[in-house]
């Protein structure tokens, strides 16, 4: 179970419902806040698509690190 990776289908209604929820939020915060809606409402999207960018990363780390390069460079040290 620790190295299943997470279906697809559960990260992208992650990501929908963020979305939804935060087109959502400056309607439910405009009485409260007025024109700082705008700022407030770009900082919080910001912040959340932010941690979901990072999840996504951490459930497949391996699209952004160079595995070629590493196991080159690996592959001249033990030839040596």
């Amino acid at each position: 179970m620790l190295r299943t990776p997470i279906p697809l289908s559960y990260t992208r209604h992650t990501c929908r419902f963020l979305l939804v929820w935060l087109f959502v939020l400056p309607f439910t915060m405009v009485q409260t806040l007025g024109w700082g809606v705008v700022p407030a409402t770009g900082l919080i999207s910001m912040l959340l698509l932010g941690i979901e960018e990072i999840g996504v990363q951490i459930e497949e780390p391996f699209g952004i690190l160079s595995l070629e390069s590493i196991c080159t460079r690996a592959e001249a040290d033990v030839k040596d």
